[in-house]
């Protein structure tokens, strides 16, 4: 059983996807629609984490 990360791309080469494992389960799993950047739904997810900021 794996600790780490999984991820998947689009066919245009955007991420489509990230997996966060730990002892081979799942713990936290992100997903974007194709061109939509990372970067900016991190920023969002970030936002939702520390409201008040």
């Amino acid at each position: 059983q794996a600790d780490g990360q999984a991820r998947s791309w689009h066919p245009d080469g955007g991420q489509k996807a990230q997996v966060t494992l730990k002892m081979g389960e799942v713990i936290k799993q992100k997903f974007w629609e194709e061109g939509e950047k990372p970067a900016e739904a991190a920023a969002l997810a970030k936002q939702e984490e520390s409201p008040g900021e």
